[in-house]
């Protein structure tokens, strides 16, 4: 009983996640498009507009992490158990960010994808273990469809909260101080940090892909108004690269 709940609230969640996304830029709310508002807050970690196409990777997946919850011998599954009102609770912080971002209260968007962060990681810890599938291929399927969609999703977000606090310093009146191309390493330095522990912990190479992708675009982007980021963007995406192609070895605690 408990499950069937969850499944239906999870599939009402994902359903209005797209619906907000969707009328987002096509209304779009407040005025504005998404993009539009980041235009009007031009900081030094923000990304090549074509990194944003992870999101329609990101959506899709979940997509299908959705409709497993609904079939014959995938719903039984105890990561759906494990997982319980987080999803819900992160497509609540998802829509909550939208509506504040394009209603331009910036500083209040921090503080709610941090939420949005916060309610992904024990979705991200719970898909770290998906065992009792009855399927042959359940090996591939559940990392497909079961971690590798809050691999991307959670890796992208924690990207996305650095650059959105530094938005929110800029979005204040300053730029950080006047430290703002430090703030931005700072930031390159904790996400390629956590993406490190994402791969040494669980060998969770798309998760340090993700990272890589988001720091090949903001290289890109900033090439030109801050080269210093740029080549440290770039160096610490090569460095991760070869760590996700086994070539920089992780050390890992042996039991």
């Amino acid at each position: 009983m408990r499950a069937n709940l969850w499944r239906g609230w999870n599939t009402a969640a994902y359903v209005a996640v797209l619906l907000a996304n969707g009328l987002a830029n096509a209304i779009p709310i407040g005025g504005r498009t998404t993009g539009e508002v980041s235009a009007m807050f031009p900081v030094l970690a923000t990304p090549a507009s074509y990194a944003f196409t992870i999101w329609g990777a990101i959506y899709a997946l979940l997509g299908v992490f959705v409709l497993l919850q609904w079939r014959p011998g995938w719903r039984e599954l105890s990561v759906f158990r494990r997982i319980g009102p987080w999803f819900v609770v992160s497509c609540a912080f998802n829509i909550a960010w939208l509506l504040c971002w394009h209603y331009l209260y910036i500083r209040s968007s921090v503080f709610l994808i941090l939420g949005l962060l916060l309610s992904l990681l024990p979705i991200y810890l719970a898909t770290r273990r998906v065992d009792g599938s009855p399927r042959d291929d359940a090996g591939l399927t559940s990392k497909l469809f079961v971690q590798l969609p809050f691999s991307l999703y959670t890796a992208w977000i924690a990207v996305a909260s650095g650059v959105n606090g530094i938005v929110g310093l800029k979005a204040s009146g300053g730029n950080g101080w006047g430290l703002e191309a430090y703030w931005t390493m700072l930031l390159l330095l904790v996400a390629a940090g956590i993406a490190y522990a994402a791969f040494r912990r669980y060998r969770d190479t798309p998760f340090v892909l993700t990272v890589v992708w988001a720091f090949v675009a903001i290289g890109v982007e900033q090439q030109g108004a801050a080269p210093i980021v740029a080549w440290i963007a770039w160096l610490l995406a090569g460095v991760l690269l070869l760590l996700a192609l086994r070539i920089v070895p992780a050390r890992r605690r042996r039991r």
